[in-house]
């Protein structure tokens, strides 16, 4: 089966990729799986699964992390369907398919939660008109998908495999809602590609199950870019409160009545000493740093004594914030708006932090811009311990090294399957050096003075003596800055390219166009390292062949960094292993991984740090250079 679906001529490695795949579905393993760019994974990880699949009547849910890797999966599900017929499609939320966004500026800055209530109110809506035989108002595109016959729209599905945007435009022109229409397919598909939030949310992954009729133990997922996976799955179990929540929910207590709890509290006056408690946190504990823990009980002893009031009064007046938010939703909902609540959601923060006692998150008061109270969390198994669930697992990435580190912290089981391929790429076509006197460890930075002016000597050489694209990542917009207020701007004659913090996805994208259409001239192009631009970007050719990373990318030292290598520590006997030089590992080769995308490119990777050879076990062509110029320029004379 395997080898009649696979859709081309079969490149090195390929054939053993697909068996190491096959003998983990078929064992009912998990897989971690690092694989480089050029290495084909989506095809070799569709080609065996899909054929279990049929064999066994299971399902392939495949993960992404960007719209445009989900279009490759279909892509490739087409070229699958000229050796056999299987369906597959995309599925993605409201935002991107329901056509009333477009003509409604209130929904368009709905949550999907909100959305999903309007949506389920039309919908009675629709239906009630439906039975009362009267001409339905709510949504025309809903009413359409009820009273019209849509199997053409099923028909073409089946024939063509759309993406999400064919099937969303297809469907908008037929005046029938893109939403429903793909939801209904979804228990046809054997192949069903969506966004991470749909398996790693409970609630979004009941939903989906359900459509596609079947238990996790019927799917087998896939897991594409997996290196992205911890992080996220810390994010999505972690929550914040900051202040505009609480002077929007004091306005919202004023605006439905002096709202008050069971016991008689003003919630408006509720609202402003949770705020004053923030400000005296962030005057106490945060001072210069950007984030800090706070004392085990302190904000909920200040509640406690303001109040004079005992730990179960204080979940009952949570509790209370979320009944009346709940019914501030319902009146919201019926007046026709957002049905949005701030008192809800203060309510479900304080509940949320009474509960939460493990080691398994941390408190934290943090100013990223604003300052917040958090609860973050530390154990990205706790939303990921579904995958356990499903008849088998492959996590993927063209970066995932170390895969040890990845498993555990993912929550797989020990015997899960790790495999690494190497690119398929010659190893000839680059060259990665570094130099050992210089680096960006803060210590030595504020003893040496002479280490900045040496790495921008560095700079300075690499950038002018040559005409070729130069990108230059720093570990951080800090660092960064240090160096231009130095004038690395005057010493070279290039067209200057500069990300900011803060640039919105169209400034990226023509900041990155520029630097890409200079490559007769060579231009220089500055950034950060685990960036928009360090990651998910290709530089094709002479796009970029020259680059320089800046010092090693460490994690920068916060509360929340402390409590990850506290955690690991305890967890695995591997906290620094774990919390710093594992994700360091990965920001180094995803930002090397950008210099060779493609069998024709041809580059040379700088490390300016003496830290680089604590990488040497995962950068095994990386070498000391004793004239970076030189090596260079011997490199692509040879070229």
């Amino acid at each position: 089966m395997v080898d009649s679906l696979f859709p081309y001529e079969l490149r090195k490695k390929q054939s053993e990729i697909m068996t190491i795949i096959a003998d983990s579905v078929e064992g009912k393993s998990h897989l971690v799986m690092e694989s480089g760019t050029g290495s084909g994974k989506t095809i070799c990880t569709l080609v065996p699964t899909l054929g279990y699949a049929l064999k066994q009547d299971k399902r392939v849910l495949y993960l992404t992390r960007t719209n445009s890797q989900q279009r490759q999966v279909i892509y490739e599900l087409r070229k699958i369907n000229a050796k056999e017929k299987i369906f597959g499609l995309g599925i993605q939320g409201r935002h991107q398919m329901c056509p009333s966004l477009k003509q409604d500026s209130m929904m368009a800055k709905g949550s999907p939660d909100e959305l999903s209530k309007i949506c389920g109110k039309r919908k009675m809506e629709v239906l009630k008109s439906i039975s009362e035989g009267t001409k339905p108002k709510s949504c025309k595109y809903y009413a359409k998908v009820c009273i019209e016959d849509t199997s053409s729209i099923r028909n073409w599905a089946f024939e063509t495999h759309p993406t999400v945007e064919e099937f969303t435009k297809r469907c908008e022109d037929e005046g029938i809602c893109p939403y429903e229409a793909n939801k209904s397919l979804v228990r046809d598909a054997v192949l069903v590609t969506a966004p991470y939030i749909y398996f790693f949310n409970q609630f979004i992954r009941t939903r989906v199950l359900e459509w596609m009729g079947c238990t996790e133990s019927d799917i087998i997922l896939i897991v594409d870019e997996a290196h992205n996976l911890p992080d996220y799955a810390r994010d999505i179990e972690s929550m914040e409160l900051g202040i505009k929540t609480l002077d929007m929910a004091k306005s919202e207590a004023r605006e439905f009545g002096d709202l008050r709890t069971s016991d008689g509290f003003h919630i408006a006056k509720l609202m402003r000493r949770i705020k004053d408690i923030i400000s005296v946190f962030q005057k106490d504990y945060l001072k210069e740093e950007e984030d800090a823990f706070i004392p085990p009980g302190e904000f909920l002893g200040e509640l406690m004594h303001e109040y004079n009031i005992t730990s179960r009064k204080l979940k009952a007046m949570a509790s209370d914030l979320i009944i009346h938010g709940e019914i501030i939703k319902d009146v919201r909902l019926k007046d026709g708006v957002l049905p949005r609540s701030y008192i809800h959601s203060v309510g479900h923060f304080l509940s949320f932090w009474i509960e939460q006692q493990n080691g398994e998150f941390v408190k934290l008061i943090h100013n990223h811009g604003k300052t917040q109270l958090q609860i973050y969390c530390l154990e990205p198994a706790i939303a990921s311990k579904a995958v356990l669930e499903c008849h088998s697992s492959i996590h993927m990435s063209g970066t995932l090294t170390p895969l040890e580190e990845y498993r555990d912290s993912v929550g797989l089981p020990s015997d899960s399957i790790l495999a690494s391929f190497p690119s398929p790429f010659p190893m000839e076509n680059r060259v990665v050096i570094y130099v050992e006197d210089v680096t960006t460890r803060y210590e030595d930075l504020s003893k040496d003075r002479t280490l900045i002016p040496k790495m921008e000597d560095y700079l300075l050489g690499l950038s002018t003596a040559f005409k070729r694209n130069t990108a230059i990542f720093f570990p951080s917009f800090r660092i960064m800055k240090l160096f231009l207020a130095d004038g690395l701007y005057f010493g070279i004659n290039k067209r200057f390219y500069v990300e900011e913090q803060g640039m919105n996805q169209r400034e990226i994208m023509d900041l990155v166009e520029g630097f890409k259409s200079r490559s007769q001239e060579g231009a220089v192009l500055l950034s950060v390292v685990g960036g928009r631009l360090s990651e998910g970007i290709d530089y094709p050719s002479e796009q970029m062949e020259i680059l320089v990373i800046v010092g090693i990318p460490y994690p920068k030292p916060s509360a929340k960094q402390k409590a990850q290598e506290i955690f690991y520590d305890r967890k695995f006997k591997k906290g620094w292993e774990y919390a710093v030089k594992a994700p360091t590992t990965r920001r180094l080769l995803q930002t090397i991984g950008r210099l060779i995308r493609d069998e024709k490119d041809r580059g040379v990777a700088v490390i300016l740090d003496k830290r680089a050879s604590h990488f040497k076990e995962f950068l095994p062509d990386l070498k000391l250079s004793p004239d970076v110029i030189k090596e260079c320029r011997d490199f692509f004379k040879n070229g």
